[in-house]
């Protein structure tokens, strides 16, 4: 799949468990029940983004 569909996935997953999520421009602000935030990049060429957004994410607590 792409990376937007998997990232659509993935937000609305942690949506569920609390989070909030926030498009900016460049980037996504990700802000946990416990107030920690993560930034997700937005751009579709990168290939490694989403592979660093599920690894923010794990180093976070996060079950996905």
């Amino acid at each position: 799949m792409s990376l937007i569909g998997d990232r659509k996935k993935i937000f609305k997953t942690i949506k569920r468990q609390g989070w909030i999520v926030e498009q900016g421009r460049k980037h996504f602000k990700l802000t946990g029940p416990d107030g920690r935030s993560i930034s997700a990049s937005t751009s579709p060429s990168d290939g490694n983004a989403l592979k660093q957004l599920m690894r923010d994410l794990r180093r976070h607590g996060v079950n996905i």
